[in-house]
């Protein structure tokens, strides 16, 4: 396992016994989070797609393999396995790509980054991101997902976490840990 304040940040894998650059910018594994959400493509085109974003016009024979070394490095280094024997969080408390403003904001007031422009290594922008502090209003909107309404409240507190939970409610439902195991089962899959 890679320490993140001592090791070398992954730059490349191995593939069939050859060392190909991957692309470690957040950015692109951001890309990849929403290209494997997406349902308009077959798991073939995600695949083809998603080493196209990773590899550039590196030329793979090996797409399971390929894949393989993807969500290893998606997943901060966890093997097929390890991913499959993840606890599967129930829902949902957060997406990339639907609070995207929130989490560039957070960036911005919690450590000074503009996302835009500054390039952050994948495991970096994923240390930095699990780090967030409970001020900022990110993190205030996952509490307001995750709260359970309980009758010890006051009718005015459960009227006001209905609204905020009706107010911050994701699309796609599927936790983390969830959709990391549907790209793994995808994979397998093909």
């Amino acid at each position: 396992m890679i320490e993140l304040l001592i090791d070398k940040l992954p730059n490349s894998c191995k593939i069939n016994g050859l060392s190909y650059q991957i692309d470690t910018d957040f950015k692109t594994s951001l890309k990849f989070n929403e290209l494997m959400e997406n349902k308009d493509y077959t798991n073939e085109e995600k695949i083809e797609a998603a080493i196209k974003l990773y590899f550039g016009d590196s030329y793979i024979e090996d797409y399971n393999a390929a894949m393989e070394q993807i969500l290893m490095f998606y997943s901060l280094g966890k093997s097929l396995e390890e991913i499959s024997k993840q606890e599967i969080t129930s829902e949902a408390i957060f997406s990339y790509s639907e609070d995207s403003a929130y989490i560039y904001a957070a960036f911005y007031e919690t450590y000074g980054i503009n996302l835009r422009t500054t390039p952050l290594h994948w495991w970096e922008f994923r240390a930095l991101f699990d780090s967030l502090p409970e001020s900022c209003k990110f993190i205030k909107i996952i509490g307001y997902r995750t709260i359970k309404i309980t009758k010890h409240m006051s009718d005015e507190q459960k009227k006001f976490y209905r609204e905020m939970k009706k107010l911050y409610k994701l699309k796609d439902n599927r936790g983390q840990e969830e959709k990391e195991i549907d790209f793994a089962n995808a994979l397998s899959n093909l």
